[in-house]
């Protein structure tokens, strides 16, 4: 959007912006976090540049669907907790200590299959948004 009015400027601001926020988060939760530091920290930059971006161009041009937006993120974030629900219970069921090697990676396989069908599930429940064009897509690849 921002580029479409000629606005090169504000996007370049606001990932050196979320690029301090990351250098500054990596610093403080790596250590204590290890890797899992460095993803949330990724994570929390990305939604610093996401938010500000969203902020001025809301200012920019008006509201661009705010309630709309929310009520998807909700949506797709309920789903998201059911599918990890399901992943976290199949691991427990599935993924005992002591499995190695192609045991665990075909478990493992098996629980991420699983997840995103639940996943899929979930969101036709919820009316995710443009499931149908997905199921579509995928019937349309499969040959039906």
């Amino acid at each position: 959007a921002f580029y479409a009015m000629g606005d090169t400027k504000t996007p370049v601001k606001t990932a050196a912006l979320a690029l301090g926020v990351n250098l500054l988060l990596n610093l403080m939760l790596m250590y204590p976090l290890k890797i899992g530091g460095l993803a949330l920290s990724t994570s929390l930059a990305a939604s610093v540049n996401l938010t500000v971006l969203y902020i001025v161009l809301s200012k920019k041009i008006g509201d661009i669907g705010t309630r709309d937006l929310i009520r998807a993120f909700l949506k797709i974030s309920a789903a998201s907790l059911v599918m990890v629900s399901a992943a976290v219970i199949l691991r427990h069921l599935w993924l005992k200590d002591g499995i190695k090697g192609l045991d665990a990676a075909i478990h493992l396989g098996a629980i991420i299959a699983v997840s995103m069908v639940v996943y899929v599930i979930a969101a036709v429940i919820f009316k995710i948004e443009g499931i149908k064009e997905i199921k579509g897509s995928i019937l349309r690849r499969l040959g039906r």
